[in-house]
């Protein structure tokens, strides 16, 4: 029982973000999934700038803004929101993509399973050494969430590596700081004005990720001026 509750809640809160927009229904559909769509446009771009042939573009039922693409096999998926496909046009949909696509690029799938699996074992090995019962009821819970920060913290490395990605082979890199600003704007309308200690643990983007994306995207754009 003290594995379940553990590994349970670590998995969850570790994938909290990923789950939540997966199930997200804004309006009449099944699931993300029933929302396969055919923009050649989508397929040819990604193609033509990484050599990726996607499998499938799917729209999230969704106004909120966010996309992911992943996958093991040769030709991953390409998951966009309602909200992102209608909002992110020319340059922030190019870095969009090109984010998206990089994780797939650079085997992000992989290694977010082997940070996740690396701190599930580090939290088993520890339930493993404690025969106290109510250790055990009030450590799993406390485990499970310091361990799925830590895991949310280290995955930031790979947005990181997935913007280095895709500025250097964006045509405009001024797309990048225009995406920021975007998701940062989904932010302000909801009213949050700044990082909360909430967003700061839990969130994979916020405010210090966007920007660093609206710095990281001036750096380059400075760069290519000079």
């Amino acid at each position: 029982m003290r594995y379940l509750i553990f590994l349970s809640l670590f998995f969850y809160l570790a994938n909290w973000r990923l789950v939540h927009n997966w199930f997200r229904k804004e309006e009449q559909s099944s699931n993300v999934l029933a929302n396969k769509v055919v923009d050649h446009r989508i397929h040819n771009f990604i193609y033509k700038m990484t050599g990726v042939k996607l499998d499938h573009v799917y729209i999230a039922p969704s106004k909120a803004l966010f996309a992911f693409c992943g996958g093991v096999t040769r030709k991953p998926i390409l998951v966009i929101s309602r909200g992102a496909y209608e909002k992110f046009k020319e340059n922030a949909l190019e870095w969009l993509l090109l984010h998206e696509v990089g994780h797939y690029v650079l085997g992000h799938t992989m290694g977010m399973v082997l940070v996740e699996t690396s701190y599930a074992i580090v939290g088993w090995l520890i339930l493993t050494v404690i025969d106290n019962t109510m250790l055990l009821i009030i450590l799993s819970p406390v485990l499970a969430v310091l361990l799925a920060i830590a895991t949310i913290q280290t995955n930031k490395r790979f947005d990181v590596q997935a913007n280095e990605f895709a500025v250097k082979k964006m045509k405009h890199p001024i797309g990048m700081k225009e995406g920021a600003l975007l998701l940062m704007q989904q932010a302000q309308d909801s009213g949050i004005m700044h990082d909360t200690i909430l967003m700061k643990l839990f969130y994979p983007w916020n405010y210090g990720m966007w920007n660093r994306t609206i710095k990281d995207a001036e750096k380059e754009i400075k760069r290519r001026t000079q």
